[in-house]
């Protein structure tokens, strides 16, 4: 049981069946040998299963005094101690021999760069303390102890450049109430750990003049903490102002001035730290494109763009100034023209027009008609030959262009045609032959036309 002052031993089952520290038929005895740990102070006997033995129960060390099984017995130095259990009958048992620890517990501890924490042991007697670092190989951290012997708790002031922890042995003579005449000399480890300085950051750390916003959830990111973390919101700088969470995360639903300051368990100990931000809300960057979406081939249409004060156009062709509010636009042919709007604050927004082109439609048409006839074209009646042009607005709105070529043909009086004839464009040539296809009734009408 050397290896544990708080330890147990449970023996196989077994029978009684041996002699002594004296002890004669009927008594049968089991004889244990015990090393006890350097931090131990005593052992407790019991019966642990079996049927247990009528009468009163007794135990020996060292064939010493009968100490009642159940009972503690303080023992001095770890040993061997020889444990003896005598009583009639051979029935099996196992038994159980716990260890009674002297309760020398020095507890794991842990602080920040550049603060201090209290070292403290228990267990011990006061006056027989000592302590010692044994990370650096030298007790260079001794110095940095406000006790080294004689006291049971000591301070440990941290310096930045610490390694993240030092492992300090105290020792001493053991004092339990339990067996205060027993001075077994013992010593415990524990481990301080040195963490980082407490530091605390906003997340996220800038604004977001861009962004369109109306709420910003924001969040503390807390390094070097030791333990619980304890947070407060504030709504103006430096903890100022209003207490107004106590999270890690705080929604602001306004633009302003907030803080958070966060503090661990080692808090007054131990210093606390602050962030602050100054956060605003921006509305919704928006331009808009204005203008005649529809032309005809040809035509020009004004294009307004609003929002801010610098604009980028782009296809930068068929237009008359491709960074300007106001701009011509006269593509040749359906055209989809962007434009890029940017803010003072380096934010911009974009807007798109699409320029439909619609043609324009232009027919030729040839005409042919006698002296005494006359058609439309040139904006008036003509009998005369000649090219006449129309313009006309056509259902899609752009222009339509009817170019009339007129032929005024002459007339053959030697073989005239009655006025029937001439209006459904019939003639009758000297041979009786009637034209029945376009070339025969020009052929006949150029020498048959009314007179």
């Amino acid at each position: 049981m050397s290896g544990n002052p708080d330890s147990i031993y449970i023996s196989p089952q077994d029978v009684r069946n041996s002699s002594c520290c004296g002890a004669v038929f009927p008594d049968r005895c089991i004889e244990f040998e015990i090393t006890l740990d350097a931090g131990a102070i005593g052992i407790k006997f019991d019966i642990y299963s079996g049927a247990v033995p009528p009468g009163a129960l007794f135990y020996q060390i060292n064939c010493g005094t009968l100490i009642q099984v159940g009972d503690v017995i303080c023992l001095s130095g770890q040993g061997p101690h020889t444990l003896t259990f005598c009583k009639p009958g051979n029935n099996p048992n196992q038994y159980a021999i716990t260890s009674i620890p002297g309760v020398a517990a020095a507890p794991d501890t842990y602080t920040l760069e550049g603060c201090s924490t209290i070292l403290q042991v228990t267990g011990l007697v006061d006056s027989t303390v000592a302590w010692m670092d044994i990370t650096s190989g030298s007790a260079f951290y001794n110095t940095f102890l406000s006790c080294t012997s004689g006291c049971l708790n000591t301070a440990l002031s941290t310096q930045p450049g610490f390694p993240s922890f030092i492992d300090f042995e105290v020792c001493g003579m053991i004092y339990s109430s339990q067996c205060p005449t027993i001075q077994n000399y013992a010593c415990d480890t524990l481990r301080v750990f040195i963490n980082p300085t407490l530091q605390v950051s906003i997340s996220p750390n800038s604004n977001l003049p861009c962004g369109t916003d109306s709420a910003r959830l924001l969040t503390a990111q807390v390094t070097g903490q030791s333990g619980a973390i304890i947070y407060e919101w504030f709504n103006a700088f430096n903890g100022s102002g209003n207490s107004i969470e106590n999270d890690s995360i705080f929604l602001a639903l306004s633009p302003g001035d907030y803080s958070v300051i966060v503090k661990d368990s080692l808090f007054p100990a131990c210093s606390r730290d602050t962030a602050n931000i100054s956060i605003q809300f921006n509305t919704e960057p928006s331009i808009v494109i204005s203008g005649n979406p529809t032309i005809c081939s040809g035509d020009t249409t004004i294009l307004n763009v609003s929002g801010t004060n610098v604009y980028s156009w782009s296809p930068s062709s068929f237009l008359s100034c491709d960074s300007c509010a106001v701009v011509n636009a006269f593509p040749p042919v359906t055209t989809l023209y962007h434009v890029l709007g940017t803010y003072a604050n380096g934010c911009t927004a974009a807007d798109s027009i699409l320029i439909s082109v619609l043609p324009s439609q232009t027919v030729n048409r040839q005409m042919v008609i006698c002296p005494q006839e006359r058609i439309f074209a040139g904006g008036g009646w003509q009998n005369t030959s000649g090219v006449y042009s129309d313009i006309f607005i056509a259902a899609n709105g752009c222009d339509s262009t009817i170019i009339t070529s007129l032929i005024v043909l002459n007339c053959d009086d030697a073989d005239p045609c009655t006025a029937d004839q001439c209006v459904n464009l019939v003639c009758h040539h000297s041979s009786g032959m009637i034209a029945t296809n376009i070339a025969d009734i020009l052929w006949w009408r150029e020498h048959c036309c009314c007179r």
